[in-house]
């Protein structure tokens, strides 16, 4: 189970060489995601989840930010102002078929999706999933 995470922080590090890694903000969006994949581990452990829904947590959190790298590219900024970069992390993953670059099975598929373009919510309402 530990290969799709592997394999997944594998294709991240590699989906990071199209950014400047001396960029400040690109270098705090690096850290801030492995924190996220940390957290995420500790969390759904402590929480008893399944070891595999322990690995999807941390894929999640490795992915919940893609669209904020393209983000800081464009707009050297982190402002929402600039780009709905969970939107935009949706779109590159799923509409542009990115996530196969990252998880080759398509089951967890809709749950990451919909993690992905809810974690900057401040709200939640699940009536429409």
């Amino acid at each position: 189970m530990d290969d799709i995470l592997t394999y997944a922080k594998q294709r991240f590090e590699k989906y990071l060489d199209q950014y400047d890694r001396n960029d400040d903000k690109i270098r705090l969006k690096i850290v801030h995601t492995y924190g996220v994949v940390s957290c995420s581990r500790k969390i759904a452990s402590r929480s008893g989840l399944s070891p595999e829904d322990i690995e999807l947590a941390q894929i999640i959190g490795l992915l919940h930010d893609i669209g904020r790298f393209e983000q800081v590219k464009r707009f050297h900024s982190f402002e929402t102002e600039t780009m709905d970069h969970a939107s935009f992390g949706v779109q590159i993953l799923f509409e542009e078929g990115m996530i196969r670059e990252f998880v080759s099975d398509s089951s967890w598929d809709k749950i990451i999706e919909i993690a992905i373009a809810r974690h900057s919510d401040y709200i939640l309402d699940f009536k429409d999933d």
